[in-house]
């Protein structure tokens, strides 16, 4: 486990937290109270939820056609590996 991992409140917007997990490359962040006592974990998954709650024509009226088309212009990056 980290040592004094990097955290957020609860009186944190949502958008700090995603990018807080983005730039670092964290799949969770901890949630700490203002004494710094962790109360709880958001994970990759709850941003998905999240987003399916805000916007739920848009993400489950999604035709098969449109998935499979989509998956095809978006690709996610890939890191490149050195070869020795």
């Amino acid at each position: 486990m980290t040592r004094n991992p990097e955290a957020v409140s609860p009186r944190d917007r949502i958008a700090y937290a995603l990018n807080r997990m983005s730039v670092a490359g964290y799949r969770t962040i901890p949630v700490v109270d203002a004494e710094t006592r962790p109360i709880g974990v958001v994970t990759v998954t709850d941003f998905i939820r999240w987003l399916v709650i805000c916007s739920p024509e848009a993400v489950l009226n999604i035709r098969p056609e449109t998935r499979s088309s989509a998956r095809t212009r978006w690709t996610p990056a890939r890191r490149s590996r050195r070869r020795r």
